[in-house]
């Protein structure tokens, strides 16, 4: 089964800090700063856990924001796994499980 989510998390100081507070909260995930262009404009953090890629995503720099809504005050966590191209692979959304572990440890408020 592979796995999908999108979790909006508002920020603890920098990107960084809050990349490195969400790895503890998911049990210990390495986040490490993310130069692989995937994520385009907006900078990232990753950790990579049994199949799965979790993607902590800041607000783009102004010159290279085209979102609708502007706002700084929230990063987001994307999560994606590998189907093995198998076109009968269920694809399960993990988001509310992930945003009830975040808020019961209470160093960090997701949505």
């Amino acid at each position: 089964m592979a796995v999908t989510g999108n979790v909006l998390i508002r920020p603890l100081g920098g990107l960084a800090d809050t990349a490195s507070v969400l790895g503890q909260v998911l049990g210990g995930l390495r986040f490490e700063q993310d130069f692989s262009g995937k994520f385009e404009e907006f900078p990232a953090y990753t950790a990579e856990h049994d199949g799965v890629l979790y993607a902590l995503l800041g607000p783009p720099a102004p010159e290279h924001d085209f979102r609708d809504d502007k706002s700084n005050d929230f990063f987001q966590l994307l999560l994606e796994s590998e189907d093995d191209g198998d076109p009968d692979c269920e694809l399960s959304d993990i988001s509310d499980a992930l945003i009830l572990k975040i808020n019961a440890d209470g160093r960090l408020m997701s949505s």
